[in-house]
């Protein structure tokens, strides 16, 4: 048995998807009896203490211990990787197509498109490849990874359950209102900007509603222009884009949420539709990406960027009580296989074959 199986992330950043499943995973592994740790030189103060400096893994690392590398854009974490003797496990969740951001964000293109070319250069190191999603998966068989795992992101709902939402939150953007919630990075892939066009054409079926983004906007100022631009030319009123939020404050706009509205052209998994099923929230999502194959039968599936149809559907889906019932309870039924449970018997299984690579 591997005395130690440690983690390497590009960064740890606070309420970030990536990140609480590579603390899960952690979690999970010390319960087996692994020393593991997590190896980043980059983190947010809230998450500091859960991680240690990359260059203190030299002094464990070793071929008779393990390392978990989890990929998700170009980073040096996973050219250090590379360079060691230690038996690897890659966990790809997937980088985004780089043209997303060839008009907003020159500097993320090319992070973007680093990351997939060390994607081929990382292959020959890596024992066992495990991805989010079979989508994830298609893209790394594609360039000639073979016996690919699937280990959906590990989610832990107890501290969903825990934690108290902010009663900030609940005061402000109370049930006077329709609430149509998005979730997820301000970022191009998200198409925040299809999301304002169906709500435009809801606004004017339901002018007593508002439009909620959750989600990071920080490195895409670009794009948030954009969209307060396209806003504006589009009459919406009530638009709320809260930026980055603190745990309490998302568990809180969930509790007010109306509906989940996910016009993605781009998800590695969607970890906000398993919360909004969390929260019994409807969802409708842009068939795209992975969103069909979490969604699995759950949810409203839109086929078709009409947005005024969207928009009626998204009317339906909101007043029709027993659609609106029937929705919630598949949802709910989909979400039992994404439990804590499932997940870790997938790792576990990849653990034991990693002991015999």
């Amino acid at each position: 048995m591997m005395k130690a199986i440690h983690q390497l992330v590009p960064n740890l950043a606070y309420g970030d998807a990536i990140s609480n499943e590579s603390l899960v995973v952690r979690d999970m592994l010390r319960s087996w009896g692994y020393e593991s740790e997590i190896y980043t030189d980059v983190c947010d103060e809230q998450v500091a203490d859960a991680r240690l400096p990359l260059a203190e893994h030299r002094k464990v690392s070793s071929r008779k211990n393990g390392i978990i590398l989890h990929h998700s854009t170009g980073s040096e974490v996973s050219s250090y990787c590379k360079s060691l003797s230690d038996k690897k496990i890659l966990i790809y969740h997937n980088i985004t197509p780089p043209h997303f951001f060839h008009t907003f964000s020159d500097s993320i293109h090319e992070k973007l498109d680093h990351g997939r070319k060390q994607l081929k250069y990382l292959r020959a190191s890596i024992n066992i490849p495990v991805c989010d999603s079979d989508y994830n998966a298609s893209e790394l068989r594609s360039i000639g990874y073979e016996n690919v795992r699937i280990l959906p992101i590990a989610i832990n709902f107890e501290k969903y359950r825990e934690r108290p939402p902010c009663p900030f939150v609940l005061s402000r953007f109370d049930r006077e209102l329709t609430n149509v919630l998005c979730v997820g990075r301000v970022a191009p892939n998200k198409k925040i900007e299809d999301a304002l066009k169906v709500f435009a054409c809801y606004q004017r079926i339901n002018p007593h509603s508002r439009l909620i983004v959750v989600g990071k906007v920080n490195m895409f100022d670009r794009y948030h222009s954009f969209l307060f631009d396209l806003a504006d030319e589009l009459g919406v009123k009530n638009l709320h884009l809260t930026g980055h939020v603190s745990f309490e404050k998302l568990i809180a706009f969930y509790h007010v949420a109306d509906v989940l509205l996910l016009m993605s052209e781009h998800e590695g998994f969607g970890v906000p539709l398993l919360e909004a099923m969390f929260y019994e929230i409807p969802i409708m999502a842009f068939k795209s990406s992975a969103v069909p194959e979490t969604l699995g039968n759950a949810g409203i599936l839109i086929i078709e960027k009409r947005f005024d149809r969207i928009a009626e559907m998204l009317n339906i889906v909101l007043s029709d009580e027993a659609l609106h019932r029937r929705i919630i309870r598949v949802q709910k039924e989909r979400l039992q296989d994404f439990s804590a449970e499932k997940i870790e018997q997938r790792l576990r299984r990849i653990i034991e074959d990693f002991e015999r690579c």
